[in-house]
């Protein structure tokens, strides 16, 4: 059968949303677990190493590495017809990506989490907002209505500085538009 580009399944929004977490947790963001400290019983009986990706301070500079990481992984997704690339430091396309952000690999992990996570709150309260969203989310499923609740709880820059929050927004249209574009390739129907 000849090479050919199938056209991807159209994935509903409220799909897009409540599978970013586990999207994420399969393209890099790795938790390290406890290790034992002193002994049973002690206040440091588990310690928690720091190994996880940083969460660096956003500034524009950071913003744009992002933009650059994130169209460079959704053109390796469209290459390849995948719906994630490994942002591993055993993947050559994950150091691809970081090379293209300008970043070390465990940096660039760290910044797309944290400006995923806000894209992602930021997203949630606007397919929520108004009767047309609450109508929606009363429709949910008892554990999705759960999750979107919660993150409805907060607002969506609520993780970030002042001076963070101005980043964010004065580059949210392009922020959002490659969130969106990259959502409409990585996730998958459930």
């Amino acid at each position: 059968m000849p090479d050919a580009i199938l056209p991807r399944p159209a994935v509903p929004a409220a799909a897009l949303a409540l599978l970013l977490p586990l999207l994420l947790a399969a393209c890099g963001e790795q938790r390290a677990r406890p290790e034992r400290a002193g002994p049973p019983g002690s206040a440091d009986q588990v310690r928690h190493p720091s190994n996880e990706d940083p969460r660096p301070t956003l500034t524009p500079d950071l913003l744009d590495a992002y933009v650059r990481g994130m169209e460079e992984e959704i053109a390796l997704m469209d290459a390849s017809g995948s719906h994630f690339i490994p942002l591993s430091k055993y993947d050559e396309q994950g150091l691809q990506v970081a090379a293209t952000a300008d970043l070390p690999l465990p940096e660039y992990r760290g910044l797309r989490q944290k400006v995923n996570d806000v894209l992602y709150a930021h997203m949630m309260h606007e397919r929520y907002a108004g009767a047309d969203g609450q109508a929606r989310l009363d429709r949910l499923e008892p554990h999705k209505r759960e999750h979107a609740l919660e993150v409805l709880a907060n607002e969506p820059f609520a993780t970030l500085s002042a001076a963070e929050r101005s980043a964010v927004q004065a580059r949210l249209d392009t922020l959002r538009d490659t969130y969106d574009r990259y959502m409409r390739i990585a996730a998958i129907a459930d």
